[in-house]
């Protein structure tokens, strides 16, 4: 190495010896350092959504060192929502154990998932339109139960209701966890949301509520459970 940058003094003009000594740098140095590395929240976050048992050992692992379960990833999705929304039970509970709370809304492009259902300007009711407030939809967050309820994950929703998570929480258009079953037709998930005290009267700022919800999309089950459980709207 001494005797190429002596040579370079010597014999070539100062703006080759910049190119020589950027040249030398590059295939000495540069080529020889790791390629960047995950954060570990982010690596959390993203094995928090992948429910193999391995991969819930894995989490288990970054939690025992010290990673915070309320990890956030760079987009501002959390680990409880990563495995809310894959239906990662097992991880769900691990997250609890350390600390992790049900109710810490999640940011981000899949929160824009969650948070343009019955958004009037993404179709109400009705399948999603546009246009759609993307960046304020992401902006705004969700909380994990929603989006339990939304992937149709039954199991992660019974973990959540039993470990507190708020079943009167809402997305941006005001959409409840009942709500957002009542549109999917998920009348095993909202029986559960009703025997844990989900309120079937409630309505969006624009005067939605699970049963008109359920009726325009035809969830005729759902509508029954709904009449059934005192829906009068």
């Amino acid at each position: 190495m001494k005797s190429l940058l002596r040579l370079a003094e010597l014999f070539v003009p100062l703006g080759g010896i910049v190119w020589l000594l950027s040249a030398i740098l590059n295939y000495f140095v540069i080529r020889e350092l790791p390629p960047p590395q995950p954060e570990l929240p982010d690596l959390l976050v993203e094995f928090a959504g992948k429910c193999a048992s391995d991969n819930v050992a894995f989490v288990g692992e970054l939690l025992q060192a010290g990673v915070s379960g309320e990890s956030i990833n760079g987009e501002g999705e959390t680990a409880m929502a990563s495995a809310a929304r894959a239906g990662c039970g097992d991880t769900v509970l691990l997250l609890l154990e350390h600390g992790a709370s049900v109710n810490t809304r999640s940011r981000g492009p899949t929160a824009m998932i969650v948070n343009i259902v019955l958004e009037p300007s993404c179709g109400g009711c009705m399948p999603y339109a546009p246009p759609c407030p993307v960046r304020e939809a992401e902006d705004y967050g969700a909380a994990p139960l929603l989006f339990a309820v939304m992937e149709g994950r039954a199991q992660v929703v019974d973990i959540m209701l039993r470990a507190g998570a708020d079943i009167r929480a809402t997305n941006r258009a005001g959409a409840t966890p009942l709500m957002l079953a009542a549109l999917r037709g998920d009348t095993d998930i909202a029986r559960r949301l009703i025997q844990a005290g989900a309120d079937v009267n409630a309505e969006t700022s624009r005067h939605q509520t699970a049963l008109t919800c359920a009726k325009r999309r035809q969830r005729t089950d759902t509508v029954q459970l709904l009449l059934a459980a005192g829906a009068t709207r």
